[in-house]
């Protein structure tokens, strides 16, 4: 999962100017807050993979300081929706419309209300409690050492 943040933050730091959330902080007057999450998030989230493939217990610390780093970033962008909810309609419209996909007035509608807001944000927050909680559940595969493992005859 770590992999598809890590390409989805990627494509979104190439593609910004069509990106649903750097369209609603520029639009706000922080459009650099954008960059300041997503480069963050990209440095964490390949230092976590690194130490998912090689073990270390900065890896656990890692993995979980990007995934709280990026639910900042999508709380902070759902913070913005809430304070003017037209605005963010707009730009979520003008970036699905610079990528050219269509934009359905029902389904617009329906995100953009209260209930679809907040829905939204639950989807997210679940999306990241789901890897914060396998790691922390599994947060002796990240603890344990090398010299652990050579001592059980892990390695040779």
């Amino acid at each position: 999962m770590l992999w598809f943040f890590l390409g989805h933050e990627v494509l979104s730091l190439a593609r910004y100017s069509g990106v649903t959330d750097y369209v609603i902080l520029e639009n706000a007057g922080c459009g650099c807050l954008f960059f300041a999450f997503v480069i963050v998030s990209i440095l964490l989230n390949a230092v976590a993979l690194k130490y998912i493939k090689e073990p270390a217990g900065i890896g656990l610390i890692t993995s979980l300081i990007y995934l709280a780093v990026a639910l900042a970033g999508n709380l902070l962008v759902f913070f913005f929706i809430l304070g003017d909810v037209e605005l963010a309609k707009e730009a979520y419209v003008e970036s699905r419309q610079s990528r050219g996909l269509p934009v359905r007035d029902d389904a617009i509608s329906f995100m953009f209300s209260s209930s679809g807001i907040y829905m939204s944000m639950a989807i997210l927050m679940f999306i990241r409690f789901i890897p914060a909680l396998l790691i922390v559940w599994n947060k002796e595969y990240f603890l344990k050492t090398r010299e652990t493992e050579l001592r059980s005859g892990g390695l040779r």
